[in-house]
């Protein structure tokens, strides 16, 4: 397999796990017509693995290829069935579809992270562009109910500007909680962007609505010049 550099399944398992983001996860599925082909000892170790599911190998491949972000294989069939379903394809050896655009072949297992990361960036701008594209239509009035509802099914936030400043005041309710002063300090780790967030308030003032909410918990606005944003 592989051209024969990857032998030891098992360990270019393990080297894919090691190189996946953080909160993600690799999803190993074997052959159906080879399933529990390995030793025993073989998917005691990848269960081991915490970033690591192993799915039922009579479950069909291109059930789990829909829901997945990428697809990873030496040179098998499910590679082609993520192409069909346009998810971007990781090989470690020769296959005919390897020529595709939407291929990155993986001459060795030590690119494989780079090469992750830089199509993830490209995937989330393109689910970025089309997520402000809904809130956009929203905020219009032009989004269809029923997708409207679809995506508030799985939580979408509406006014990502607001979320977040909702998120930021929580967390500056917590610092104060547990210092009893507002005074966030630069290089505080544990509460990191706050004193970013709140010089740029300063900086550039805020609606009065914020205003108010800053200082329901407390926070000194003499300070904040009122910027209907």
């Amino acid at each position: 397999w592989g051209d024969g550099l990857y032998k030891n399944q098992v360990k270019l398992i393990e080297n894919i796990a090691a190189q996946i983001p953080p909160d993600h996860y690799l999803f190993v599925k074997d052959h159906p017509h080879a399933g529990l082909y390995r030793d025993f000892a073989d998917y005691t170790k990848i269960k081991t693995i915490p970033n690591i599911k192993l799915i039922d190998p009579n479950i069909p491949g291109k059930e789990i290829i829909k829901s997945a972000i990428a697809v990873i294989t030496i040179n098998g069939t499910g590679g082609f069935e993520g192409i069909l379903f346009n998810k971007h394809v990781f090989t470690f050896g020769n296959s005919f579809y390897n020529e595709c655009n939407r291929v990155t072949y993986i001459k060795n297992v030590k690119e494989l992270r780079k090469n992750i990361y830089a199509q993830l960036n490209k995937e989330f701008k393109i689910l970025g562009r089309w997520v402000n594209d809904q809130r956009l239509n929203y905020s219009k009035g032009k989004l269809k109910q029923h997708r409207k509802e679809l995506l508030e099914e799985i939580g979408i936030i509406w006014n990502a500007k607001e979320n977040k400043f909702t998120t930021k005041l929580k967390l500056l309710s917590e610092y104060h909680q547990k210092y009893g002063h507002f005074d966030v300090k630069q290089s505080d780790t544990e509460f990191a962007g706050l004193y970013d967030w709140l010089h740029m308030m300063i900086k550039k003032g805020t609606t009065e609505e914020r205003k108010n909410k800053l200082a329901s918990i407390g926070c000194d606005i003499s300070k904040l010049s009122t910027n209907d944003l």
